[in-house]
């Protein structure tokens, strides 16, 4: 692979301990040029540095490709060295200490037929030059650690992959000694509405019962304890008004093709009529898979929101934004999620489906589930902002696989009036912004829909529907 201006570079010359990675660009001179970032706060505090190209021995100075890979490039080169990438990674996760002699490291590369164990020593100092890892002398050659940050992360994932542990052993301990299908399956809804008591705020608790005027049982409601009263409670079940609900919950033992539909159905029948200004987290959980895998699962629900209901008369297409559920979990399977992304062609945030993989092999994809369902509560800015860090581990160790839009040119048909302005391109992106900001922790519940109301001067008036 040719250099090009601009390109982001590392110098293969240097100390596997001085590390480091820079962009090309030219001296004062007008001769090409080598930048580098300052690896010490010395440096840092200095002003740039710009080395002449002709200081460095031929072909010492080469495209870092993972840089070159954040920013979008789709090099054939790219896909090799991120294969290494993953391959040191999954070797130090499960190192003593997760660190290892860089001798072992390049060792164990080599007997990998599945990489290209020429590519190895370059792809340790793409990792070591952008700070991914840290080498450093040791008294026989270097060892090979995580940077600190990661390091943290790891520690963090490690914690959160033991309430999938937890839940997952007392499952199968149940499921062992008991043969009742139904019982089994009630405690497993036990499970996971422990599991969430465990992780909510105190102004929240996970209870099974119904919304108000919804003639449907749910497994698990979220549901503020603080700021509403139920309509009726009896030990551990409540019925509450739908203001009241921030998450609902369909728990599964298995998710089969009929699984999957039945807590689609049940779900859909829910909301369909009950938008909120403020969205609820909706989602199904089962413990075991039986669909095959991520794309499976995409496929049953975009088949299921191109359907109609039993009568053939009521089209399951999403009449508002965040109509459809918002994810599906199976514990060391997939995790597949309905988003929205903001557009800036004046056309509509389309409704769109997506998986992750974890390409370490850990299970990322319960604390993703409950990571997603906490940032639907309501709390301060400062607090959902700290409570989401819990789960941030978890989201940079995943890489996500996009399923494909769920419509073609889909718009909403409906809106609350106090929404009304999502109605038109300009108004649904504002919102999708919105309700990004709130899951963020940049913004309060209660700024969700500002500006939106029907009639708002931002929407044009040939522009909104009644």
């Amino acid at each position: 692979m040719q250099l090009s201006h601009p390109a982001f570079v590392y110098d293969a010359a240097a100390p596997w301990d001085q590390l480091r990675s820079g962009t090309l660009t030219q001296t004062a001179d007008g001769e090409p040029g080598v930048w580098f970032v300052g690896r010490t706060v010395e440096e840092l505090k200095q002003s740039p540095t710009v080395h002449p190209l002709s200081d460095f021995p031929d072909d010492s100075i080469r495209p870092h490709v993972l840089m070159l890979a954040l920013h979008g490039s789709s090099d054939d080169g790219v896909e090799p060295i991120r294969e290494i990438y993953r391959a040191i990674f999954k070797l130090l996760r499960t190192a003593d200490g997760r660190t290892m002699t860089l001798d072992d490291v390049k060792t164990a590369c080599a007997g990998d037929a599945a990489i290209d164990a020429t590519l190895v020593d370059d792809a340790l100092r793409m990792m070591g030059s952008m700070g991914v890892l840290v080498i450093t002398a040791a008294k026989k050659g270097f060892d090979v650690a995580f940077e600190t940050l990661l390091e943290e992360g790891y520690k963090r994932r490690d914690y959160l992959a033991t309430f999938t542990n937890e839940l997952m052993a007392k499952s199968r301990r149940i499921e062992l000694l008991v043969g009742h299908p139904t019982t089994v399956g009630n405690y497993r809804e036990e499970l996971l509405r422990g599991l969430l008591e465990q992780l909510l705020p105190k102004r929240y608790q996970a209870i099974t019962g119904f919304i108000e005027g919804c003639p449907r049982q749910l497994d698990i409601i979220v549901w503020d304890t603080e700021n509403y009263v139920p309509l009726f409670r009896e030990q551990n079940f409540v019925v509450v008004p739908l203001a009241a609900v921030r998450a609902v919950v369909e728990v599964k033992s298995t998710l089969s093709d009929s699984a999957l539909r039945t807590g689609l159905s049940i779900l859909w029948d829910t909301f369909r009529n009950r938008q909120t200004v403020l969205p609820i987290f909706t989602g199904i959980f089962a413990f075991e898979d039986n669909l095959g895998g991520s794309a499976k699962v995409a496929g049953v629900m975009r088949r299921f929101y191109a359907g109609t209901d039993r009568t053939g008369l009521i089209e399951r297409r999403h009449g508002y934004l965040w109509a459809g559920i918002n994810a599906v979990c199976v514990p060391r399977h997939y995790l597949v999620r309905e988003r929205y992304s903001v557009t800036t062609d004046g056309t509509f945030p389309q409704p769109s489906l997506s998986s992750v993989a974890d390409p370490f092999g850990d299970d990322a994809y319960s604390a993703l589930f409950v990571g997603t369902l906490l940032s639907y509560l309501e709390s301060s800015p400062a607090a959902k902002a700290e409570n989401n860090k819990t789960f941030e581990p978890a989201l940079r160790a995943l890489e996500e696989v996009p399923h494909g839009q769920i419509f073609t040119n889909w718009q909403p048909t409906r809106a609350l009036s106090e929404i009304g302005a999502t109605l038109h391109p300009d108004g649904a992106n504002e919102y999708v912004r919105q309700v990004h900001d709130f899951r963020a922790g940049r913004a309060t519940g209660d700024t969700v829909g500002y500006g939106l109301r029907s009639g708002d001067a931002r929407v044009p008036e040939d522009s909104r529907k009644e």
